[in-house]
């Protein structure tokens, strides 16, 4: 009966002790519990919120063609991987409010009071971390919309007006491919630019993106790709074959909504894919406008409407022509031969103009004598003898 009542003693007094310690680890546990599932609510909230910045952050990055770095595309997995463990706790804690049996209740207040508590270790590491981001999680510098380009303004010219009203409308109706085309010289990129340039200036302009690029005669893909690239802010990388910036330069033409490139000066057909530059067949919002001294060039480029730049008449090039002169074009000695060239020469070329403003600026030297006038007339002499051969 003493081993017994002996056994039974022990039975007992291990049975207190445990129902001691169940009650102890329980009112230890449901303690830590609540204080830790109200700071992970607090810090999880920071948490998201921060995450919310980050991927607004990552999505501007993207937009400009720009890589985001590799610690970045990590840190947002794990916030995202975190947030179906924060939901789970929450849903476990409400089920562990339903009664129980002590010593079951107990067990699962322990277990969720250390998964609770590791949670919220996870959670302050995650927030930690993204104080490193403040520098930026990529390339961020945004392009401009517009970028002025250098050019003589059209105002007081009405021909000249009227044409760039004319491309304007195009633009306003919904025509995605415009092509203006005439003589060398007769001023299509002078319109082009002021087009640009009154872009710039308009708030509400539609374009995500203006891009400006010279091809030329003898143009190389590459470098036409260069200029691109530039414009948006694309990394340009040097042993990059022609085929792989097409790939990247589609790419990123891809996160534009609306944009409009601007080709000037081509003279053959250019292949967009080959560029890589999404066509209007291809993105809605593509919008391209190519001069060309050849009509044929802007129907090669499936143009929808092709727009022809004529030569000045007389009046708008003599006052034209005295802008750029000054007081100097009305002098009497020099008037007659500066409305020669006018005539004979600038309403076409406006090259010209240059050089012929040049030498009429020779007759303002004290020491000019007859030299500019003979220069000024072996000039238009010259240009005549070429223009009839």
């Amino acid at each position: 009966m003493e081993v017994v009542g002996a056994a039974v003693g022990a039975l007992v007094a291990t049975t207190s002790k445990l129902l001691c310690s169940c009650v102890s680890s329980k009112t230890n546990t449901t303690f830590n519990l609540h204080s830790n599932l109200a700071a992970v609510e607090q810090e999880m909230k920071s948490l998201t919120d921060r995450k919310k910045e980050v991927k607004r952050e990552t999505e501007a990055t993207e937009k400009e063609g720009n890589e985001i770095r590799a610690q970045v595309v990590t840190w947002l997995k794990d916030v995202e991987m975190l947030q179906p463990r924060v939901n789970a706790i929450e849903g476990q804690m409400f089920n562990n409010k339903k009664p129980s049996r002590c010593f079951l209740n107990c067990r699962k207040r322990y277990r969720a009071s250390r998964e609770v508590e590791e949670t919220l270790e996870e959670i302050k590491r995650l927030l930690l971390v993204v104080e490193k981001f403040n520098d930026g999680v990529g390339s961020t510098s945004v392009p401009r919309a517009v970028e002025p380009v250098l050019g003589t303004s059209i105002r007081g010219q009405t021909t000249a007006s009227k044409k760039l009203d004319e491309i304007k409308k195009a633009l306003d109706d919904g025509v995605q491919v415009i092509g203006i085309w005439g003589l060398g010289g007769v001023g299509k990129t002078t319109l082009v630019k002021n087009l640009n340039n009154k872009l710039e200036k308009d708030s509400t302009q539609p374009f995500g993106i203006v891009i400006w690029a010279t091809i030329s005669k003898n143009f190389v893909i590459k470098n036409v790709q260069t200029r691109i690239a530039e414009r948006l802010s694309l990394e340009v990388k040097t042993e990059e074959s022609e085929e792989g910036m097409a790939s990247r330069l589609y790419q990123r033409f891809q996160k534009e909504k609306k944009y409009l490139l601007i080709l000037d000066d081509v003279w053959e057909k250019i292949d967009l894919d080959s560029l890589g530059v999404p066509g209007p067949k291809v993105h809605q919002g593509c919008k391209i406008i190519l001069t060309s001294r050849l009509k044929e060039v802007c129907k090669a480029m499936t143009t929808d409407v092709e727009i022809k730049i004529e030569v000045l008449n007389d009046d708008e090039t003599w006052q034209l022509f005295c802008q750029k002169a000054g007081d100097v074009a009305h002098r009497e000695e020099i008037k007659p031969l500066a409305e020669a060239i006018v005539k004979e020469c600038c309403r076409l070329l406006l090259g010209f103009m240059e050089t012929s403003l040049y030498l009429i600026r020779l007759t303002t030297r004290p020491d000019s004598n007859n030299v500019a006038w003979f220069l000024m007339g072996d000039f238009l002499w010259t240009y005549v003898n070429c223009r009839t051969t």
